[in-house]
């Protein structure tokens, strides 16, 4: 188990609101700087995955592209990453989302815009997104 995987667990004990605060923390620190290694990193694994992934016609083509699963490896740092880009281009980020959090907001949702704002609503709620709590 890695420590990534041992603070998750930690953190997942923890109230909503407790989970909340940790989670505020972490986008503070990866999101603090458009420059960061890690927003640069992200940006660079999801430009080759558009790239090499755009004539693919199946989901789980792109979602098991090395990129794609690059990015998911990356962990809770790129939620608010993912988030972002979720707003400005309902792309298929919803694997990598759930694969990161363990959680399914849009279950239910029957079209990607549909399913997009459920996540956004999510990341709102956890105050993961710049507009949270509006």
């Amino acid at each position: 188990m890695t420590k990534a995987e041992v603070i998750y667990g930690k953190v997942q004990t923890l109230t909503d609101s407790a989970q909340a605060a940790v989670l505020r923390v972490v986008e503070l620190l990866s999101d603090s700087d458009p420059s960061s290694p890690l927003e640069q990193k992200f940006h660079e694994l999801a430009g080759r995955r558009r790239q090499e992934t755009r004539y693919y016609s199946f989901s789980r083509q792109r979602a098991l592209h090395p990129a794609y699963q690059q990015i998911i490896g990356l962990g809770w740092p790129v939620v608010p990453l993912l988030l972002r880009e979720l707003r400005s281009q309902p792309e298929r980020w919803f694997w990598a989302l759930q694969a990161i959090t363990g959680e399914r907001p849009a279950i239910g949702a029957e079209t990607i815009p549909a399913a997009a704002e459920a996540w956004l609503r999510w990341g709102r709620q956890h105050e993961l997104t710049p507009d949270a709590g509006s």
